[in-house]
């Protein structure tokens, strides 16, 4: 690597520097796609990976060398649990930012569920939520989106971990007043995945990667080996070429 007589571009992707582990399960979603929704509904639904299988699949692609032969592709397995609907949350937009409204939780929440929220008032009564309610209806003025609060336990699909797990959920379709009063009907109750999921449709899947553990730059970042008899190392950086600018 020292002496190379031809220069070369650098390798390893610099798009998702630094590759550390992430901190939370659940994906960040900036945008909920609404593309052929009328009806206000549930803009995602949590799933969790319980296997791979293996398709066997007929290669269409013209001007491929596989065309027409079958081909065998790894295909992985998505349980879709029933969530609970726990709460919901308003959106305003301030200088183009969005922030929180107001928050609406349900009055029949398991305590195991209520330690792990957080409250701007006492909700333990039935009067609390409809007041919450009326406070939410009042504002819709204000509000430009709504987020479902939704809970999804992991040992329903048969996996070792039984804690709930909460998420936000966006509201698609419909306008603000639709979409309040679609989400007064769900909170407190089950959402099943049968109601938004059809056979042959496509969905799509967003997630987070597993931790690999302590990894070397060949694995972490796929730079390329060294040859076998280059300095004292063959599965470390010889060279990485100019960060600025990036090529």
């Amino acid at each position: 690597m020292g002496h190379r007589k031809h220069s070369t571009p650098r390798r390893g992707s610099l798009a998702f520097a630094p590759r550390a582990r992430h901190q939370v399960l659940v994906p960040k979603i900036r945008n909920w796609t609404s593309r052929g929704i009328d009806k206000p509904t549930l803009g995602g639904f949590p799933l969790f990976k319980v296997g791979m299988v293996q398709v066997v699949t007929l290669d269409d692609r013209e001007k491929t060398p596989n065309y027409g032969k079958p081909m065998f592709n790894p295909a992985t397995i998505l349980s879709a649990p029933a969530v609970t609907v726990f709460g919901f949350r308003g959106y305003g937009q301030k200088n183009g930012i969005e922030y929180a409204l107001v928050d609406v939780f349900a009055n029949n929440l398991p305590e195991e569920i209520r330690e792990r929220l957080s409250f701007d008032t006492d909700q333990k009564s039935s009067d609390s939520y409809d007041a919450s309610l009326k406070k939410a209806e009042g504002i819709l003025d204000q509000i430009v989106n709504f987020a479902a609060l939704v809970g999804v336990t992991p040992s329903e699909t048969g996996l070792s971990n039984g804690n709930p797990q909460i998420q936000e959920v966006g509201i698609v379709g419909g306008n603000v007043k639709a979409q309040f009063d679609y989400l007064k009907g769900v909170i407190g109750n089950v959402v099943k995945a049968s109601d938004y999921f059809k056979p042959g449709s496509y969905i799509d899947t967003i997630a987070i990667t597993k931790g690999k553990g302590f990894e070397g730059v060949i694995t972490r970042f796929g730079v390329k080996r060294k040859q076998h008899k280059s300095r004292k190392t063959v599965r470390e950086v010889g060279v990485i070429s100019p960060w600025h600018p990036r090529q």
